[in-house]
């Protein structure tokens, strides 16, 4: 029913959202039902994370994982990395990259190969970082029951509020007089104007205010996905279907551990990950053999994603893991106030977990695809001897002999 009932107010939106985000003066995307709903999705009603009530086979939650001291150094590294935000902010600017770009809220640093363990970091600070993949990959197979894993991905992650907008408001806090303006200067895509109303009462700046705040509860942190199948909300709700996702098909398991202490965590609100949570009956807690033979019967529903989400506090030492498919469809709410989030964010590859029916355009199989690739990162990319890469290694050595 409440799907229903999006789906028809998605068809209203020319004859009124149109209207009404003409006469607001609203970006364009504001003018329809799924931003709106979204807005909702990653601001509103959501519930905490009870490891013991939301823990199940394809997602569980641990804390203290690691100590304040390793969270701390871990904080320092990706702090230091090199901080391009202000060249994006300048080529938002001139429009040369929307102000909803990923570098405006985010920097990553690589921590995966051995490149990226020597390239400004000390051998006692590569020691750490190597220690606590290797004690997450450890956990995640325990965790899960699955063997095999070996690390795709691993990066140091800060996010933050859009600097684009805080650049816009610094900017207006500088202007002696924004409320005669009907344009803000410097927004190629955002297309502010000030509605007629609001210029002849003299509250322009605090309607461009208000519309940079709106834009930032729908356009900061990440919209819903899953890591390794497409999710789009009318495929999904609609016709209970996610493909396995032909771009990221390989990340099929993640882990997240999260670094801010409670000092960090007062600087910023927000930033915490939400998941479409589907606690309704046994669907959650289902073994995966069974999960495989019915998958389709144990997608989340529309009412899930309205009622139904979970966040997790971001809290150092605690470890998110799971899966990539369907189960897990999450977002990132947006970042509010001056501090960053940290984390260290790892994706791993299970070669099993990937559908071997699937091909891509050349007609090889995304199973095969996978494996030859995650040949080439073990051999050439990854430190010798990483615990992730032994069961490569010996398949390899099994080949030779």
């Amino acid at each position: 029913v409440l799907y229903s009932l999006f789906c028809a107010l998605e068809a209203t939106e020319r004859s009124v959202l149109e209207p009404f985000g003409l006469i607001l003066c609203l970006p364009p995307w504001f003018r329809t039902v799924e931003v709106w709903l979204d807005v909702f999705v990653k601001n509103a009603w959501i519930h905490s994370y009870v490891p013991s009530v939301h823990n199940t086979p394809s997602r569980v939650l641990l804390e203290g994982v690691v100590d304040e001291k390793t969270c701390n150094l871990l904080v320092r590294l990706a702090e230091s990395y090199p901080n391009t935000t202000g060249t994006a902010v300048d080529e938002c600017m001139r429009g040369g990259i929307g102000p909803h770009a990923p570098t405006l809220q985010a920097k990553h640093r690589p921590v995966y190969s051995f490149t990226d363990l020597t390239d400004g970091i000390s051998d006692e600070e590569a020691d750490v970082i190597y220690s606590v993949e290797n004690q997450i990959h450890h956990i995640v197979q325990e965790t899960l029951g699955i063997q095999n894993v070996s690390l795709y991905s691993a990066s140091l992650v800060t996010r933050f509020r859009n600097q684009y907008y805080r650049a816009l408001l610094q900017k207006m806090g500088q202007k002696e007089q924004v409320g005669d303006d009907e344009q803000l200067e410097d927004t190629p895509f955002l297309e502010l104007r000030c509605p007629q109303v609001m210029r002849a009462w003299g509250l322009c700046r605090r309607w461009f205010q208000f519309i940079l705040w709106l834009d930032n509860l729908f356009s900061g942190g990440i919209g819903l996905h899953a890591d390794s199948h497409s999710f789009r909300k009318h495929s999904y709700f609609g016709d209970r279907h996610a493909p396995q996702n032909f771009e990221y098909f390989e990340r099929t398991h993640t882990a997240l551990l999260y670094l801010d202490n409670s000092e960090r965590l007062e600087s910023y609100s927000g930033g915490e990950y939400l998941f479409v949570d589907g606690m309704h009956g046994d669907r959650a807690h289902i073994g995966e053999v069974r999960y495989q033979e019915e998958r389709e019967k144990f997608f989340s529903s529309f009412s899930d994603l309205l009622f139904g989400r979970v966040k997790v506090i971001p809290k150092c030492g605690s470890l998110l893991i799971y899966t990539g498919d369907e189960r897990n469809i999450h977002g990132v709410r947006p970042i509010q106030g001056e501090g960053h989030r940290h984390s260290l964010a790892l994706w791993y590859t299970h070669v099993p977990h990937i559908n071997p029916s699937l091909k891509d355009a050349k007609g090889i199989s995304l199973q095969l695809l996978a494996r030859q690739r995650e040949m080439t990162r073990c051999t050439e990319r990854r430190p010798e001897g990483a615990p992730d890469c032994e069961h490569v290694v010996f398949e390899l050595q099994t080949e030779v002999s």
